[in-house]
């Protein structure tokens, strides 16, 4: 597997994982902008086979999940992947999600890094308790 680190070892660690398909380099603007924060992991997730032979058969059978953990979800007004009944579909098993819809669209990491990386600062604060 590839990982890649950034930023402080002894830093909260931030990890970050891209979805299909992309690849870890998705993620270097976004880490590059939190590495004064966090140490920030990204690896490469494995190819469609492995996706397919794991993530289908539990999507058939889902086992019940809960989390009490807050769980942020960031909506581009512009992108048709995250829709209003994914958020629903979430909001099943995680009843503290804030969803803040923002202007853009798909890839947002790829197309505007600086706003990924504030928000996901200012999550990590709230739920930490740090000053934002």
């Amino acid at each position: 597997m590839a990982l890649y680190e950034y930023g402080d070892p002894a830093a909260p660690v931030l990890v970050c994982v891209h979805g299909y398909p992309d690849n870890a380099a998705l993620w270097n603007p976004v880490a590059a902008r939190l590495t004064d924060h966090f140490r920030v992991i990204t690896y490469d997730v494995n190819g469609l086979n492995l996706y397919r032979a794991n993530v289908v058969p539990r999507l058939l059978r889902p086992e019940p999940r809960r989390t009490d953990v807050p769980v942020p979800a960031v909506s581009p007004d512009g992108d048709a992947f995250v829709t209003t009944p994914l958020q629903t579909d979430v909001a099943r098993w995680a009843p503290h999600l804030g969803v803040q819809v923002i202007r853009g669209g798909h890839w947002l990491p790829r197309n505007d890094p600086g706003l990924v990386a504030r928000l996901t600062l200012q999550h990590t604060r709230r739920v930490a308790g740090w000053q934002v």
